[in-house]
């Protein structure tokens, strides 16, 4: 499931937490997909658009804040994963949950 390779990707320190570390990291194109929640905010989901685009990276809604907090005990709405193989195996998963 998602939110198990997330939490995977956690603990293997391939992920950054929070706006303004992950938009960071989508600006220096070190990101691949980025996470957020379904509840997030509506200007924070709008910049997180329009960067992740100019930048060609995946931005996905996954679950809520209140399912992240308690599956992988994360308070942030916005999630970054790095660039790596745990990356590639998240956006397939994402895949195959859309079809």
């Amino acid at each position: 499931d998602i939110i198990g390779m997330i939490g995977l990707a956690y603990r293997a320190g391939k992920l950054t937490t929070g706006f303004e570390d992950t938009l960071k990291y989508v600006k220096q194109r070190k990101t691949e997909v980025v996470l957020i929640t379904i509840d997030i905010g509506k200007n924070t989901k709008n910049q997180l658009i329009n960067d992740c685009k100019l930048n060609n990276v995946l931005l996905v809604s996954v679950g809520n804040s209140e399912e992240w907090t308690e599956k992988l005990r994360l308070k942030n709405k916005v999630i970054g994963v790095k660039r790596s193989p745990l990356s590639a195996n998240i956006i397939k998963l994402l895949g195959s949950l859309d079809g």
